[in-house]
């Protein structure tokens, strides 16, 4: 092996494992604010959905602002794909509420009609047919989805000089 390809080798594994885009998402992710999304490329049901994201120390996205739903929702209509969010009515139905924490939505983009499945439809998704707004699915369809983190930070801490 060339000393030039064991080079770029050493930096596509360091590119794998660490951020080298500098907007402190990994390669895959998108930054907007303070968080850093990836909508899959894979159908998965809800809950399989949810733990994926949750290996990449995330959970799948939960939208809290209008500027944020705005963000996610252009994205999803330029796909024109049903995307997972983790928004759910598992627990007490016609509650719905953010997975991770169990609190009220602060913010929601619900189709006309919507929400509408009752005890059948207990999960909540992205429609990029319909400009991103939400639609209630059954949790054990398989749909691709969004997972969100923070923002890692990208720079070593400084260093003091004593002295």
């Amino acid at each position: 092996m060339t000393v030039q390809l064991q080079i770029l080798t050493l930096v596509a594994c360091f590119c794998f494992f660490e951020n080298c885009k500098g907007d402190g998402c990994h390669s895959g992710w998108i930054a907007f604010g303070e968080k850093c999304y990836m909508l899959s490329r894979m159908p998965e049901p809800w809950a399989t959905a949810s733990s994926y994201c949750q290996s990449y120390h995330g959970k799948l996205t939960e939208p809290t602002t209008q500027e944020e739903v705005t963000f996610l929702a252009n994205h999803v209509h330029q796909l024109k794909m049903f995307f997972w969010i983790g928004v759910s009515d598992v627990i007490v139905e016609n509650q719905w509420i953010y997975s991770s924490t169990q609190t009220n939505l602060t913010v929601s983009n619900w189709k006309h009609g919507q929400p509408d499945g009752h005890s059948g439809e207990n999960c909540a998704l992205m429609d990029g047919h319909s400009n991103g707004q939400w639609r209630d699915w059954n949790c054990n369809s398989s749909l691709r989805f969004i997972c969100e983190k923070y923002i890692e930070e990208s720079t070593p801490p400084s260093s003091q000089i004593i002295g």
